[in-house]
């Protein structure tokens, strides 16, 4: 009789880590982790080795809807602002004076449906290229080594 007991708890525990595993796994290869601008180099470094064509890292600090993205390869990467909402438009003048600060070249694109992406291009290594994305990002939004990030990336 316990075997049979230890049977059907051992069938139950592994009917519901099944499903919650199913509730849980994200095809789209995204993780979302916590850290703060330290940890950028890290997560650069990691999209910078990836051998997914889409890899990328956006950088939200925590708390607020502000953000960055990066995306590239070993050679280059991408730091991207949106000016979609209303709070990113305002901030586009920041943006610009921050790169011209920094002697950064910024790149104005266009999506498929007209919205404007601000974007600089970086070179160097993932060292160089992170010591210049985490001093932008600290003078653009005015944080500091402390402030919490959270990370999305896909890798």
């Amino acid at each position: 009789m316990e075997l049979v007991l230890a049977i059907i708890v051992f069938v139950v525990i592994i009917l519901i880590a099944s499903i919650a595993f199913l509730f849980l796994y994200r095809p789209d290869n995204t993780e979302d982790l916590a850290g703060t601008i330290k940890d950028l180099e890290n997560y650069i470094g990691i999209m910078m080795l990836s051998a997914e064509k889409y890899a990328f890292v956006v950088a939200t600090v925590k708390g607020t809807r502000d953000f960055v993205q990066f995306s590239g390869n070993t050679k280059n990467i991408r730091l991207d602002y949106p000016l979609i909402t209303d709070r990113q438009k305002s901030m586009e003048a920041a943006f610009r004076t921050t790169a011209k600060e920094m002697n950064l070249k910024v790149i104005e694109n266009r999506g498929i449906g007209g919205e404007v992406f601000l974007d600089i291009d970086l070179k160097g290594s993932t060292a160089e290229i992170s010591a210049v994305a985490r001093t932008f990002m600290e003078r653009f939004f005015g944080i500091t080594q402390d402030t919490k990030i959270k990370y999305r990336l896909n890798i």
